[in-house]
């Protein structure tokens, strides 16, 4: 799990899905990084890969309904920390993503 948050993005990405009361979209993820969908899908993608989120979709009655991701280290002491020694850093700009690292 610790791989899934070797990236700034996606720790910040993380950060917001555990202070959230409820599963974000994409389409909001998206928003709150100004990423283009791809790249946020991607990053998604890889927090869901490493078991640091889960995608679930909305009961809908169909298969068309949009996924949701939620944070799925509640009780993981080593990745939670992590995040907050790396928050400054994160939401400072040290080490700040640029285009080219998206």
């Amino acid at each position: 799990m610790i791989l899934a948050v070797s990236h700034p993005l996606r720790r910040r990405m993380l950060r917001v899905l555990v202070d959230a009361d409820e599963p974000l979209s994409l389409d909001r993820l998206t928003r709150e990084f100004d990423l283009p969908i791809g790249t946020a899908r991607y990053h998604a993608n890889v927090l869901c890969g490493f078991g640091a989120a889960e995608p679930t979709r909305p009961d809908t009655g169909d298969d068309r309904g949009e996924y949701l991701y939620d944070a799925t280290i509640d009780g993981n002491p080593e990745v939670e920390a992590l995040l907050e020694e790396t928050r400054e850093a994160d939401e400072t700009g040290i080490g700040r993503i640029d285009a080219d690292d998206r």
